[in-house]
């Protein structure tokens, strides 16, 4: 069955609506998130919570071995839209979610094997040591229900649906909260708490199937024999996909590993405070990244060059200068919001933060080309940058965590993203034919002396109040509007066009 696509607006107001719909549930979910972490502290306790981290660690790497298939169900899907071939749409999904149930199984009886000297590895005795153990367990079964809310979402997605899309994400949050909290009430302990993820990913996947039957009547599912049909294809675009997320997301959590098995497990908690937060307020940046990559799958399919490379620039200064804001407004406010959020302050959480989001921003940054080559298909180049990034983290980090424990982490991830994401946006461009020129040197030089300007501005605002919430708000407040104002008066952003496509996005 072929359906033709619905006239849309143009580019830039569907990547302001895309993300906006993103962004509005992101918000509700974020606020939840933050809300129910201190209790989480407290009831799990530093280990129980430093097992907490550990499973979510293990999720995040088990979610990377999944063959790029939720990737490839949106990227395949965008660009047979973009051909008015509508019926590809189902064939890439239906193999997604096949894949997904098998490699969980896979992953799962691997888990049963590996986890007890995975344990030994990481030093994990005692009373934790059963507890991790199940933890490991419930990270396959989270592979499985994750893989098949992220098909519907990336289906949804593909057909232009972010609006539905971002149900399914809000239904996940929403729902693994509500457990959570239940479980907490109730004084469930970490099983509980793991039993309500489960759940809240198995419920979003529900929620899913049903957007997707009301919400877009073209999609089909496929047969599994018209799904195996472009198995072939899906490989030779996912495994590079799959080997890229793994490096990627052993990056991020490499720091965490350290600090367990360098320092302490108790080590990683103001680790993964800061990673909490940096990620939760970091999503909003990486919300256009992801309104980018069905785009730009679209423009390859049709052979846009010129409108590509302006996708890349235009949307690089927007995403950039996102991300100045926020990482200005972490490092200014990280003391107080500790104060503020846990009831206490915590110097290794808001220097974890500080050091994150300057991290965090640097990914970013990395990630507007990543969004591009993904769109083109040039996941090999990708796959470099991913393998860099983590060497440069792996050998800083082995070097410098003995030695100055947190802050070596720190130093040594944000020097990966940097170093990683310079080179990524060279090698990707060249090999597209496209000038490097300034789009070296852009997303660093204007955006980093006005996140500089903002935090000094705003930590010394939050030095000067009292009270952590009304430090909180100022500083952080201040930080971002010093910022914005060196971002325009530099001209890296225009605030007639910043303030033209907010409307027209919100408007459609």
């Amino acid at each position: 069955m072929t359906a033709t696509p619905p006239k849309s607006p143009g580019l830039g107001a569907r990547l302001a609506r895309n993300s906006l719909h993103s962004a509005s549930g992101r918000i509700v979910a974020m606020l939840a998130w933050l809300a129910l972490t201190p209790p989480l502290v407290r009831a799990l306790g530093p280990e129980g919570f430093g097992i907490w981290s550990l499973f979510y660690a293990l999720a995040g790497w088990l979610g990377a071995l999944d063959l790029g298939f939720s990737q490839v169900a949106l990227r395949f899907g965008a660009a047979a839209r973009a051909r008015e071939a509508g019926e590809e749409v189902g064939e890439y999904a239906t193999l997604a979610a096949m894949g997904y149930v098998m490699l969980g199984l896979v992953w799962l009886a691997l888990v049963l094997v590996a986890r007890e000297p995975a344990l030994d590895l990481l030093r994990i005795h005692g009373v934790a040591r059963p507890l991790a153990a199940q933890a490991f367990v419930a990270g396959a079964v989270v592979f499985i229900v994750s893989g098949l809310a992220n098909t519907t979402a990336a289906a949804l997605q593909a057909w232009d649906r972010f609006d539905l899309a971002n149900v399914v994400s809000l239904t996940t949050s929403l729902a693994q909260v509500a457990g959570l909290t239940l479980a907490l009430v109730q004084g469930g302990g970490l099983v509980a708490c793991l039993v309500a993820v489960v759940a809240g990913w198995t419920l979003a996947f529900l929620v899913g199937l049903a957007l997707l039957a009301r919400g877009v009547p073209a999609f089909r599912w496929a047969s599994p024999a018209a799904a195996r049909a472009r198995l072939r294809e899906s490989v030779g675009f996912g495994l590079p996909v799959q080997a890229s997320n793994t490096l990627a997301v052993a990056h991020q959590m490499l720091g965490k590993v350290l600090l367990v098995r360098l320092v302490a497990l108790a080590a990683v908690v103001p680790y993964e405070l800061g990673l909490r937060v940096s990620t939760a307020c970091f999503t909003f940046a990486n919300l256009v990244l992801v309104a980018m990559l069905p785009e730009a799958s679209a423009m390859h399919a049709r052979a846009e060059s010129e409108r590509l490379q302006a996708l890349h620039q235009r949307a690089g200064r927007y995403v950039s200068a996102a991300a100045a804001v926020l990482a200005s407004a972490m490092l200014a406010s990280a003391t107080p919001l500790f104060v503020a959020w846990l009831g206490h302050e915590d110097a290794n959480a808001a220097l974890a933060l500080r050091g994150l989001a300057i991290a965090s921003y640097a990914g970013v940054v990395g990630g507007i080309t990543g969004a591009i080559g993904r769109g083109v298909a040039k996941i090999g180049i990708e796959l470099e940058w991913s393998a860099l990034a983590l060497v440069i983290h792996a050998g800083l980090g082995v070097w410098l965590v003995p030695r100055m424990g947190l802050a070596g982490a720190l130093v040594a991830i944000a020097a990966a993203n940097v170093i990683a994401g310079l080179w990524f946006v060279t090698r990707l461009r060249r090999s597209l034919g496209w000038p490097v020129g300034r789009l070296l040197w852009e997303p660093f030089a204007v955006p980093v002396v006005a996140m500089a300007l903002g935090a000094w501005g705003g930590a010394q605002l939050a030095a000067a109040i009292a009270l952590p919430w009304l430090a909180l708000i100022a500083s952080s407040a201040v930080a971002g509007v010093v910022t914005l104002v060196v971002l325009l008066g530099f001209r890296h952003v225009e605030w007639r066009e910043v303030m033209s496509l907010a409307r027209r996005g919100f408007a459609t």
